[in-house]
């Protein structure tokens, strides 16, 4: 279901928090989905194309984020592994956007999960 308001993107910005849903999804407990939120149009595989026009960020830009600031804590099978991050670990720049070099999906924008963590609390 989308939200029913009449207001521009741009207008809601203006005060984002009495748009953005309490909780932790990109909808209300009525099924409203957040003014924000959208799943784009078969840009990129449905698990992967969700897009937030208050963060102005796609499950891509903030998978390409992730992959740059997530350190490995724990490895298991290589100690070595431990401190680094997920782009460092492949001695490359990842492209995201490559069909050749596969990210790693983190962001569940696409699932309507938060990830502007506005009103959080319920």
């Amino acid at each position: 279901m989308k939200n029913k308001t009449s207001l521009s993107i741009e207008e809601m910005l203006k005060e984002p928090a009495k748009y953005i849903p309490k909780g932790i999804y990109c909808y209300d407990e009525n099924g409203n989905d957040c003014p924000f939120w959208e799943l784009k149009d078969g840009e990129y595989p449905i698990q992967e194309d969700g897009y937030c026009h208050y963060l102005k960020k796609s499950d891509w830009d903030l998978n390409e984020e992730y992959q740059k600031s997530t350190i490995v804590v724990y490895s298991k099978d290589n100690p070595n592994n431990e401190g680094k991050s997920i782009e460092e670990l492949y001695k490359k720049e990842i492209d995201p956007r490559s069909k050749k070099h596969r990210h790693f999906p983190l962001s569940l924008l696409w699932d309507q999960c938060k990830e502007c963590n506005i009103n959080l609390e319920e």
